[in-house]
């Protein structure tokens, strides 16, 4: 069971991240009409922290180490919430943009955060446990 669950996490986060991309452009067509110079710059790390996570959960196995996966993924939720907030700054203050225009684009932008960290907390909950010879149990 653990190792569909595994395998499940490995993909979805795979497969968001990939969307993510291939829905820069959206994302890019919005933050064209924003005032705020630097939005751009947490955009691009969010989807290339999210591609990193993906290629190298991809790669992952049970036994495998899981700290580079959970630091790309905090990496992510870290830009992709700066991101969202100066987005969400910028329809408070600009007159180009409304949230309607961008809802869609937001939750996305939300769910795209939720399965980056859910789904590394669950590759974690999956992960196999190393069994060392020299560990004594105890009785």
């Amino acid at each position: 069971m653990k190792e569909k669950l595994f395998h499940f996490f490995k993909y979805s986060i795979f497969a968001v991240a990939l969307l993510q991309l291939a829905l820069s452009q959206i994302h890019i067509s919005v933050i064209t009409k924003v005032f705020a110079t630097h939005i751009g710059f947490y955009l691009f790390l969010f989807i290339l922290f999210g591609l990193v996570l993906a290629f190298n959960v991809v790669t992952l196995k049970r036994k495998s180490n899981m700290l580079p996966a959970v630091l790309f993924s905090i990496a992510a939720l870290v830009s992709g919430y700066i991101y969202l907030k100066i987005l969400y700054t910028s329809i408070g203050t600009s007159k180009v943009l409304v949230f309607d225009d961008v809802l869609v684009l937001v939750l996305f932008s939300v769910l795209s955060l939720l399965v980056y960290v859910v789904h590394s907390l669950g590759l974690l909950f999956c992960k196999e446990e190393s069994k060392n010879k020299h560990d004594v149990a105890v009785k």
